[in-house]
């Protein structure tokens, strides 16, 4: 598993729904790796999606790896907060976020658990939560500010000095 990189956007499998995860055990390994890549990269969060692994998996610095999460509840106010991703290192845009979610998921024992969570471990959550749907955080944004950072990923191609 030491070999796992961080996919970079626009890579089409991270458009990929992620699949729920059935046989505990097995993950404990990448969830490992996973959060290795997160801190060694600077992130607060990870996907399995991420790193080509399409099943409901997150890591983060905010709760132990999680199984099968989804947003059971949330506050409804949402606040504009600046977000960038693993997979689209250097880049910065403002997003709407709930200020706080009740978040309910498998741990890695497979037991049910459910937490609430606030400020950037809420955005965090969020933002790892919409990779498992085959989202990105871009798609919040307006489609010139899509089109600027496409544009700015392309030079950056060109230069080799994107996924570096």
């Amino acid at each position: 598993m030491t070999d796992l990189k961080i996919l970079l956007w626009p890579d089409p499998r991270l458009k990929q729904r992620s699949n729920v995860v059935r046989m505990p055990g097995l993950w404990d390994k990448l969830a490992g790796t996973m959060t290795e890549l997160m801190l060694a990269a600077g992130g607060v969060g990870l996907s399995a999606i991420q790193v080509g692994c399409p099943y409901r998996l997150v890591v983060s610095k905010f709760a132990p790896p999680m199984y099968n999460p989804f947003i059971s509840g949330f506050d409804i106010s949402k606040k504009r907060v600046t977000e960038g991703c693993l997979s689209l290192p250097g880049f910065y845009e403002e997003v709407y976020r709930h200020e706080s979610i009740q978040l309910t998921y498998q741990d890695l024992d497979f037991k049910i658990r459910e937490q609430t969570f606030t400020g950037l471990a809420a955005q965090c959550f969020q933002h790892e939560l919409e990779h498992l749907e085959g989202h990105f955080f871009t798609d919040h944004l307006p489609s010139a500010v899509r089109s600027r950072i496409r544009g700015e990923v392309q030079k950056l191609k060109r230069a080799g000095k994107y996924g570096k």
